[in-house]
């Protein structure tokens, strides 16, 4: 499928666009692109049209992760303006782990601009959390990570340090198992890795989340990191109109590990709060 592109302040954002309907917009997370959602596009565009963004500094754009506007702030006000841009009224949106960051400070922000939203396992904001004894260890470990992975790409070896950081939110081996396709959307994007630190950082507050009045869709997998169970949590107790669902023999990338449940969950949750 051809790439298209809408200009968000002053950026030109890639995409493709499958299908009619009322619109559904797919969000990436790190090391991630439009490429991801491959098999989403193609099941959600028979009823929805469908569209899969690579947000500012992804691929097809080379970047090194040096700059200062890769953030999830920047990343939430370029989806808002190119929302407004397809003139297509409100949409469906689903993010995934950073992409699902990106979408929660988008649509409290913007609620007029969404009709619904699915979070699968959407990327911790440590200020959300409730700081206890658990959630600083977990953050620290996921930090460490991080700076593991950066410290073998930094050194070029890319792919260890792809490896170092793909298994640590997925199932041990998840790298290994991957297609050379898959690992080269992650090379492709490996200077995104570099922001996941900062991003934790973004403010979020529950007063925000108990302003979103639409339906919302959490997704889990059964094997997904404890950090990410925790955001789940939080993001339960604020939510004043959601449902929660966990995908089985799945981690952290549940829309690659069992696209077929992940999918048919859904499609139903799109179909029942499509108005």
């Amino acid at each position: 499928m051809a790439l298209k592109t809408i200009t968000a302040n002053d950026y030109e954002i890639s995409y493709i666009d499958r299908g009619n309907g009322i619109p559904l917009v797919l969000v990436h997370g790190s090391l991630s692109d439009y490429r991801s959602w491959g098999t989403q596009v193609e099941f959600f565009s028979k009823k929805y049209r469908t569209l899969a963004l690579s947000l500012r500094h992804c691929y097809p754009e080379p970047w090194s992760g040096e700059g200062g506007d890769f953030s999830i702030r920047q990343h939430a006000d370029d989806l808002s303006v190119f929302i407004k841009n397809l003139n297509a009224g409100p949409v469906h949106l689903i993010g995934h782990s950073r992409g699902g960051a990106v979408i929660l400070k988008m649509i409290t922000a913007h609620p007029d601009l969404f009709r619904t939203a699915v979070l699968a396992d959407p990327a911790p904001f440590n200020k959300f959390l409730l700081m206890n004894s658990e959630v600083t260890e977990e953050i620290e470990k996921r930090n460490e990570i991080v700076r593991k992975a950066l410290e073998f790409i930094n050194v070029g070896d890319l792919d260890k340090g792809l490896e170092v950081f793909t298994n640590s939110v997925s199932v041990p081996g998840t790298w290994g198992k991957f297609s050379e396709a898959d690992k080269q959307i992650r090379r492709d994007n490996a200077g995104s890795l570099k922001s996941l630190i900062m991003d934790a950082q973004e403010a979020l507050t529950c007063e925000d989340v108990k302003r979103i009045d639409n339906p919302i869709m959490l997704i889990t997998g059964e094997k997904s990191p404890r950090i990410y169970a925790m955001m789940h949590e939080k993001l339960e107790t604020c939510l004043i109109n959601y449902q929660k669902v966990t995908i089985n023999n799945a981690s952290h990338g549940m829309h690659r590990d069992n696209p077929e449940f992940f999918n048919a969950f859904v499609l139903d949750f799109l179909d029942k709060n499509h108005t």
